[in-house]
């Protein structure tokens, strides 16, 4: 929203999983999609509210926390399985409701996915990205 507020089109790529934006169809698309974002900021609504939440989902990589095979190797054996490991990615899905300047809800409830990603492919470190969904 801050972004939209702000007319500041830095801000809503830095907000989009950078996945998303590597090649020059992509690039378009969010230039697109942005514009449609904050005429819908202005037009119609002025705020939102996650209404649920999900469960973080492990797409990739190793929990950090109470692992089996921290009771059969030893440090240099995880050290070495940490370092071929692939990078942790994490998903979440929340919804969103958008409201108007007079406080009533704008459209339905509508679902976002979230992506976060071990610091890689100049992904920040724990940070969350849009992956799908309003106002993507």
């Amino acid at each position: 929203m801050k972004s939209a507020q702000e007319r500041n089109y830095d801000l809503y790529l830095d907000c989009i999983d950078p996945d998303l934006q590597e090649t020059a169809i992509q690039k378009y698309y969010m230039g697109w999609f942005y514009n449609i974002f904050v005429r819908n900021v202005f037009d119609n609504y002025v705020t939102i509210k996650v209404t649920r939440q999900e469960e973080i989902v492990l797409l990739q990589g190793q929990e950090s926390t109470g692992d089996i095979e921290d009771l059969f190797l030893d440090d240099d054996l995880k050290e070495k399985l940490g370092e071929t490991a692939a990078p942790k990615i994490e998903q979440l899905k929340i919804w969103v409701q958008r409201y108007n300047e007079k406080g009533r809800s704008v459209g339905g409830v509508a679902p976002v996915t979230l992506r976060r990603y071990q610091g890689e492919d100049g992904a920040k470190p724990n940070r969350w990205y849009i992956r799908r969904g309003w106002p993507f």
